[in-house]
């Protein structure tokens, strides 16, 4: 993860501001109408994914079929071996010197911050302890497990908020990313308190509260789990179990767009912690029992829940309605705050597809799927030239943030994207910067917004990538 400092001049926006009166931390608009568009340039039916769709002419067409989603799964995994993993043939064991040298920690050479006051020396020496080298094995068998809910990975053991200056409560530095409820784990080491794991995911590792993870030692119905044919994949920004005083620990629990849930297709139960079944999917979740060992349970999604039974077909319409359905959520960087960021967006949205992108936007532009290079193309004209060789639900790249293509209306380039916030043309600094104004939402902006830089974001782009 990045610095607040570089962050600052790469998850920028946009556009002229309107006049403002701020108070409270609420900064009003002129504009009292219930729908509107702050945005210059972005009219209120750019909202809908209708506005967009309506102009593909290919909208309903499969750009891949599942085999064919999973031969490009297995090339990215060839193109990223140490990016993107095939869980079910990691190593069943570790030597004592390889996982050392993964969990041997580089901690901050810069000042940061814990609940406003400074962190010294001593608060990594106690970090380092809780990491447990001296706990490593000459050989260290692999353990197997699920999360049990949504949780954070983190770069160290602690849910300590790490931050560059003493009143950001926005950006942590050892926040790395938020995993779904029933997720797949390995689990590889655990921190000298008990109370954490280092894990590995299909497309990353770090340390998840113990807590919040159910532990097998057998292989085989970790496997059973993961391999199950018949599943539902979240399609809506998030779902939620409806309440249940029978399982509190599945009482209300949610699920993100593109969360996996495998369904219980024979033996179906026809009451389920005391509700019929009717009008419901019935699914098998992993739960923990009072030692951290998995155990299931049957749920149940309400057919009028916002799901698919498997993954979504992949057309470039289906991208377009995907990525609308988080338009306005708040921003949470590394998914805090139950939201995400720019990178979760794009690989939250492709997951419905059944595409495993990598995590951050460093390894996504490195894919090499259908791609448009706008390295040293020099001028914003042929940059927006060449959006023109992209189709609708193509990623766009720079370094430290992407966007969703939509396409050009009235002669402007258009994209959907999570953003932290924007360049005030109107207030630049001396420098030539410009002040920033928040953001911290997905929305709709033409891709010539201006940044903090005091550049336009397509000055910027270095790739575009249609995954195909």
């Amino acid at each position: 993860m990045k610095r607040r400092s570089v962050l600052l001049t790469t998850l920028l926006l946009l556009f002229s501001s309107p006049v403002y009166a701020s108070g409270n931390n609420v900064t009003y608009n002129p504009d009292k109408s219930s729908v509107q568009s702050t945005i210059p340039n972005v009219t209120k039916e750019m909202f809908d994914p209708t506005f967009w769709c309506s102009k593909l002419d290919d909208a309903n067409t499969i750009i891949m079929d599942q085999p064919a989603i999973e031969k490009f799964n297995a090339k990215i995994r060839s193109q990223l071996p140490n990016v993107i993993f095939d869980l079910k043939n990691q190593p069943t064991s570790w030597s004592k010197e390889d996982l050392s040298a993964m969990l041997e920690p580089s901690f901050p050479d810069y000042t940061v911050y814990v609940s406003g006051k400074e962190v010294s020396a001593s608060y990594f020496d106690n970090l380092k302890a809780q990491i447990n080298l001296e706990g490593i094995k000459d050989v260290n068998p692999v353990k197997y497990g699920f999360t049990v809910k949504r949780t954070h990975m983190r770069t160290f053991p602690t849910h300590d908020f790490l931050v560059d200056s003493p009143d950001d409560i926005l950006y942590d530095n050892i926040q790395e990313t938020a995993l779904h409820a029933a997720q797949p784990l390995l689990i590889l080491h655990t921190s000298a308190n008990n109370r954490w794991y280092y894990v590995r995911t299909y497309n990353y590792t770090g340390w998840v509260s113990a807590s919040d993870v159910a532990i097998t030692q057998d292989r085989s119905i970790w496997l059973e789990y993961v391999n199950s044919k018949n599943f539902l994949v979240v399609t809506g920004s998030k779902i939620r179990l409806g309440y249940n005083q029978y399982s509190p620990e599945l009482s209300e629990l949610m699920f993100e767009m593109g969360a996996k849930l495998p369904l219980v297709t024979s033996n179906v139960p026809l009451i389920v912690d005391n509700q019929n079944t009717a009008g419901c999917y019935v699914v098998k979740l992993p739960t923990r029992d009072a030692s951290g060992k998995l155990n299931f349970k049957y749920a149940l999604v309400p057919f009028s829940a916002d799901v698919s039974e498997g993954y979504l077909p992949y057309t470039r319409e289906n991208i377009i309605r995907q990525a609308f359905k988080v338009q306005g959520e708040r921003y949470g960087w590394g998914g805090l705050f139950n939201g995400m960021d720019c990178s979760s967006f794009i690989m939250n949205v492709y997951s419905t597809f059944g595409i495993k992108l990598p995590r951050n936007t460093s390894q996504q532009v490195k894919i090499e799927g259908n791609k448009v290079a706008f390295v040293d193309v020099p001028t914003i004209l042929e940059r927006e030239s060449l959006l023109n060789q992209l189709k609708p639900g193509a990623v766009v790249y720079k370094p430290g943030h992407c966007v969703m293509y939509l396409g050009e209306h009235n002669g402007k380039y258009y994209v959907i994207h999570d953003a932290a916030e924007y360049g005030d043309i109107n207030r630049p600094n001396e420098d030539g910067t410009l002040k920033d104004i928040p953001l911290h939402t997905v929305s709709v902006s033409p891709i010539d917004w201006d940044m903090l830089s005091g550049k336009k974001f397509i000055e910027t782009v270095t790739y575009g990538n249609q995954y195909e």
